[in-house]
């Protein structure tokens, strides 16, 4: 009778146990669902993300070299502006006209040599730009001829 008790009691505890047992069990397989699901979208993120990741890196590598272009730019710039300065204190002529007019009065701290010298680059220059002028004309005389090349080309496939 006692040990009837006692099987009766423990059988209840065992079924007791048993069922906090199951619950436990549906608790961990949802939370391993949940723990799956999160894994997923944890992958998916980070699919996003990196190529994010990479992007955000080279932009930044562009951005320094962008600054350090930037810098020295400034530096350029305050170069050739105290440089511009310096030769604005010296008036250096503009033009052929300028410097053949230096010849006939003195030109502030020029020499002969010196105006020759800068006779002969604006000549350079000068010639340059004639240059280029005439391979420009060059290059759209040719457009033109092409033009007219294909024109009667057109016009007869049109007639056929």
């Amino acid at each position: 009778s006692q040990d009837d008790r006692d099987t009766r009691r423990f059988q209840l505890k065992i079924a007791e146990l048993s069922a906090v047992i199951r619950k436990l069990e549906d608790r961990n397989s949802l939370l391993s669902e949940e723990r799956n699901e999160l894994l997923k979208r944890l992958r998916e993120t980070e699919s996003q993300f990196l190529p994010l990741l990479d992007k955000n890196k080279r932009l930044s590598r562009k951005n320094e070299e962008l600054a350090l272009s930037l810098r020295r730019l400034d530096n350029k710039l305050r170069f050739v502006t105290q440089e511009n300065l310096e030769m604005a204190t010296m008036r250096r002529p503009s033009s052929l006209n300028d410097l053949d007019r230096s010849h006939s009065t003195s030109y502030h701290g020029y020499n002969q040599d010196e105006r020759e010298m800068d006779f002969l680059r604006l000549q350079v220059v000068e010639q340059q730009h004639i240059i280029d002028d005439l391979s420009k004309a060059l290059e759209t005389a040719g457009y033109v001829k092409n033009v007219i090349v294909r024109i009667p080309n057109q016009l007869v496939l049109h007639h056929l």
